[in-house]
């Protein structure tokens, strides 16, 4: 299983990296005779950013510069990789040099290819969400749980069991989980029986230790499953009920033995859903049914 790419977020950063340096290629192109002079003055432009290097070869960015005259008016576009183009409108040799400078700027602070190498740019947010993407840390999981509801007539429970996907670094973790369950319980009258329950979920955990051996979290995300229902009517078997339930999730536990090549989680986990549980072609079910998992899972 992948992880989604997601541009979720970690809280502690690896340090700033003051003198990274992105290799780059530099094209530049006139509509004249200036383009030899054109490149003079850009590569003295970018003498005073350290974060780039002109290469010749083995570039990790491009960056173009353009010089051209339409309908009697001249204009500078200065673009890096696929970006949107930084453009200035120019009319003296005096603005070329001033708007090359402020273009370079504009599109060298902004260059995703820089960004990815330096996460120190980037604000806290999408900082942390790099640094989860690049030095984060994969666990799959084997979880089972039981499960305990409500179904309007009476508590509904079933046992299950899910796959789960975890990435992590420091504090943060984000999960995805593939999750089943059932119940082989027999009909009683005026009763419902939560017969299948299939579907997925995903979200961001946090972790109140990075490093100790045992450590609490809790988090939240979102989830989509499919539930059918079977019970009586009184003394009579109802039509089942099938619904598709998107729930808010709200999980919490201790995860522990952290310190060997396996890890224990014992969680409980909230579904909320946000909309009643009903079908149109039976009446068996026509209310909220939230419901909640408490299981162990061992990471690997």
């Amino acid at each position: 299983m992948r992880p989604m790419r997601l541009w979720v977020v970690a809280l502690v950063m690896i340090s700033a990296r003051a003198g990274a340096t992105v290799p780059m290629c530099l094209e530049v192109h006139a509509d004249n005779a200036d383009e030899v002079g054109l490149r003079k003055l850009v590569l003295e432009q970018l003498a005073h950013h350290p974060t780039h290097q002109v290469v010749e070869e083995g570039c990790a960015s491009r960056l173009s510069v353009e010089l051209f005259a339409v309908a009697g008016a001249r204009y500078l576009t200065v673009r890096a990789n696929r970006e949107v183009p930084i453009r200035f409108g120019v009319k003296t040799a005096r603005d070329i040099d001033e708007k090359i400078g402020e273009a370079l700027r504009q599109v060298l602070q902004h260059d995703p290819v820089y960004l990815s190498e330096d996460l120190s740019r980037l604000n806290a947010s999408l900082r942390a969400g790099a640094n989860l993407v690049k030095n984060g840390r994969n666990r799959y999981r084997l979880e089972m749980f039981e499960l305990i509801g409500a179904g309007g007539r009476n508590a509904i429970f079933a046992s299950g069991a899910s796959l789960a996907f975890n990435r992590g670094i420091d504090h943060l973790q984000v999960f995805a989980r593939l999750s089943a369950a059932g119940s082989p319980k027999s009909l009683a009258d005026n009763t419902l029986v939560l017969r299948a329950l299939v579907g997925a979920d995903a979200g961001v955990l946090y972790e109140t230790s990075a490093r100790a051996n045992t450590t609490f979290y809790i988090g939240g995300g979102v989830g989509l499953h499919y539930l059918r229902f079977e019970g009586k009517l009184g003394t009579v078997d109802a039509t089942p009920a099938n619904t598709l339930l998107f729930s808010a999730v709200v999980r919490t536990g201790v995860r522990f033995l952290r310190f060997y090549n396996f890890e224990m989680d014992l969680f409980a986990q909230m579904h909320l859903p946000f909309y009643r549980s009903n079908d149109p072609d039976t009446t068996l079910v026509d209310t909220y049914t939230p419901y909640c998992l408490a299981g162990l899972g061992i990471g690997f």
